[in-house]
């Protein structure tokens, strides 16, 4: 606790600088095409002063045991462009998985065996950072750094993303936790610095509940922020359960003449939209920016029904932004990838009981304020990864990688086998919300145990109402067993054996307020008390 409360207060002295300064579009924009200009070298560049200068960290025993030194990276670099050399390098054993980044499994490259923390993959050259905690994307979070020269450069991606939108004049505000949730204080400081400061921070989460370092920087953000106009609010507690308070703001600045643009989770957003129609409240024309969840068809259909505008962002905790919405979308979670500060690989990865493969995504940091040091890093998302001319002012820019359906390779796995949780979303986003009622965000599957077996439940929010729990679960094994004979084989086995129940409870929410349509319970592992 007393070195966090060290690290914030190096971290708090940067903060009036920082907010001192706004960023306008045009230096925005030198920013973005200066550094796609020299991507190939800043990579090149920071492996020298970040790998091969550390000949202990990860990833200079990673290289050395592939027997790849400095010189040869950069000629590999030089033949074969950036994307073909991380190729080369992830085919010779340098790269990470998503476990191994975690810490959660050792790192085993044949007769090579590292015990990875996360803490060998944060970058050795950043200045003064903050340890806050993703969110996670079931449960527990991880340890990521908030570095504000991060947050500088992203403020460039955010103020050309306002361009592209019309969105000066929006009155500004979140629905996101406070620290040690990242999120929130990420799009309070990026918001500041591109002259459009939140004007409310409606958190999850109840800010006199957080932890005295993160508590102590809260209050400091807040009060440096004051001396500027308040371009930092005081968070205001608005649990997830009340997102009627939140359409009311966005009905009453609607109802003042002005465009609200209101930044959160998809399934935050999909509370608001159903909260304000429930109510009988004017939100249209609200730009509502969504990240951190899948966003799916059946999510976007409750933000049209209000007559809101859907805006996607892409993010990692560990790495920050990692794409912005395309302006003329084919798809609805459409984004460009921000290739001037990470380089994307894909690969096809097995990931179904039958057989079906996706194209996994890696990426490599190119900057040097990115918190993590990453090459080839598994991420353990997918998704259709393109180009084409769209247009819009970021394939202008540069950005002509598009990526959508964007889904992670969640797994329920019960008696043997396993349903991806893109598998999933149609069961709890479409099929029982068009028969028994509720919205997107109202039915969950929750992985768990009970009495040494597996069990899952499904969760229904009591606000959907009376239903029959016997036709609820004949309705979800007959969408599951629909899949493919494999998964038939599995329905039946959980039909057979009581696997499945209905439980009358509200979704379960991680702690960064992300309802997923697939919560799996932290066990505690024998010795580790309960």
């Amino acid at each position: 606790m007393l070195e966090r409360l060290r690290a914030g207060a190096r971290f708090a002295r940067r903060v009036p600088r920082f907010l001192a300064q706004t960023l306008d579009r045009d230096a925005a924009r030198a920013m973005v095409t200066a550094q796609l200009a020299q991507r190939t070298d800043g990579f090149v560049r920071i492996l020298g002063a970040a790998v091969f200068a550390r000949p202990q960290s990860v990833y200079a025993r990673l290289l050395a045991h592939a027997g790849i030194g400095k010189a040869e990276v950069a000629q590999l670099v030089a033949r074969d462009g950036l994307e073909g050399a991380l190729a080369r390098l992830r085919a010779a054993g340098v790269y990470v998985t998503l476990e191994e980044l975690k810490g959660r499994r050792p790192l085993r490259r044949g007769s090579l065996e590292i015990a990875t923390t996360p803490g060998d993959f944060d970058n050795p050259l950043l200045a003064a950072s903050y340890e806050a905690r993703s969110g996670g994307s079931r449960g527990a979070g991880t340890r990521v750094l908030v570095d504000l020269d991060l947050l500088a450069y992203e403020a460039a991606h955010q103020a050309l993303f306002a361009a592209e939108f019309a969105l000066d004049g929006c009155v500004a505000a979140q629905w996101r936790p406070v620290p040690p949730g990242i999120a929130g204080i990420n799009n309070a400081l990026r918001s500041a610095r591109i002259g459009q400061p939140l004007a409310r921070w409606f958190s999850q989460t109840d800010p006199a509940r957080a932890a005295a370092a993160d508590a102590l920087l809260l209050r400091y953000l807040v009060r440096v922020g004051g001396m500027r106009g308040g371009v930092v609010p005081a968070p205001v507690h608005v649990p997830v359960d009340e997102a009627a308070t939140v359409a009311r703001w966005l009905a009453g600045t609607r109802a003042s003449g002005r465009r609200a643009l209101l930044d959160s989770t998809a399934s935050g957003l999909v509370r608001v939209c159903s909260a304000a129609a429930a109510a009988g409240l004017d939100v249209s024309g609200a730009m509502l920016r969504f990240g951190g969840e899948p966003f799916t068809a059946a999510r976007a259909a409750a933000l049209r029904a209000v007559g809101a505008v859907a805006l996607a962002r892409y993010s990692m905790a560990e790495v920050g932004v990692i794409g912005v919405a395309c302006a003329r979308p084919r798809e609805v979670d459409e984004v460009h990838l921000l290739t001037d500060k990470l380089a994307f690989t894909q690969r096809e990865r097995r990931v179904a009981a039958d057989g079906r493969s996706v194209g996994a995504l890696s990426i490599s940091t190119l900057l040097a304020a990115s918190p993590k040091l990453l090459i080839n890093a598994e991420i353990d998302d997918y998704g259709v990864l393109d180009e084409h001319r769209c247009g819009c002012g970021f394939e202008q820019l540069g950005l002509v990688r598009h990526l959508h359906s964007i889904r992670s390779f969640e797994k329920l796995t019960s008696e043997g086998m396993s349903f991806l949780g893109s598998d999933l979303l149609r069961l709890v986003e479409e099929v029982l919300p068009r028969r028994f009622g509720g919205d997107a965000t109202r039915y969950q599957l929750v992985e768990d145990e009970c009495d040494g077996l597996p069990a899952v439940e499904l969760r229904i929010d009591p606000a959907v109402g009376a239903l029959d729990a016997q036709a609820v679960l004949a309705t979800a094994l007959a969408c599951l067993a629909a899949i493919s004979p494999a998964h038939r084989m599995m329905a039946e086995s959980w039909q057979r054996a009581g696997t499945l129940r209905v439980v009358r409870a509200a979704p379960l929410a991680t702690a960064a307020a992300k309802i997923l349509p697939l919560h799996v319970r932290a066990r505690t592992s024998p010795g580790q008390g309960g």
